[in-house]
């Protein structure tokens, strides 16, 4: 019998799988091109350019991480999740999905290394720090910048929250009231 302790385990060590499928599915654009409704696997693949078994595969994984679902016959849809990875979503993480698969996820390859001479990525490739060693091409600069967007754009309402309700309500409350 399987240890739930290894099953878990086995999905931590894995999950790395799931950020790569979810970059391809970004840079591929297959929710901006289901965002508009239920799309078949022959018009995805005409659309990407992709090979059309490869990108079967893909579908198949998205559907499983719950980022697609059914759309009636051989079709595919975006699930209230999967809508997110539109570029232009409300609270798109599209940017941030690029940035992690294409930037990120090679830093934390060198893990090892870092752990070991107690330095980081950049200066591993004989840079002072990660933004030097990423002004070295320009895409990376944007891709960068737009995953900081994103990230802040998604996050801005909760961080300010507090702050609202604490200016407004110290404005309208007595000094007593404020004090307790």
């Amino acid at each position: 019998m399987s240890s739930p302790e290894a099953l878990a385990l086995l999905d931590l060590i894995q999950s790395h799988r799931i950020t790569a499928v979810i970059y391809v599915a970004a840079q591929l654009g297959i929710a901006d091109r289901l965002s508009d409704g239920p799309k078949s696997l022959d018009d995805l693949a005409d659309a990407t350019g992709a090979n059309r078994a490869a990108l079967a595969r893909l579908l198949t994984t998205l559907r499983t991480i719950g980022i697609c679902g059914p759309g009636g016959g051989d079709r595919y849809a975006l699930t209230e999740t999967g809508a997110t990875l539109a570029g232009d979503a409300q609270s798109s993480c599209k940017a941030w999905a690029i940035f992690e698969g294409q930037m990120l996820s090679k830093s934390w390859n060198g893990l090892l290394e870092t752990v070991m001479s107690g330095k980081t990525a950049a200066q591993l490739q004989g840079f002072d720090n990660s933004f030097d060693l990423m002004a070295r091409v320009p895409e990376n600069v944007r891709i960068f910048n737009a995953a900081m967007t994103s990230m802040t754009r998604l996050v801005t309402a909760d961080v300010l929250r507090p702050t609202i309700l604490a200016g407004f309500r110290t404005s309208w409350m007595s000094a007593a009231d404020r004090a307790s």
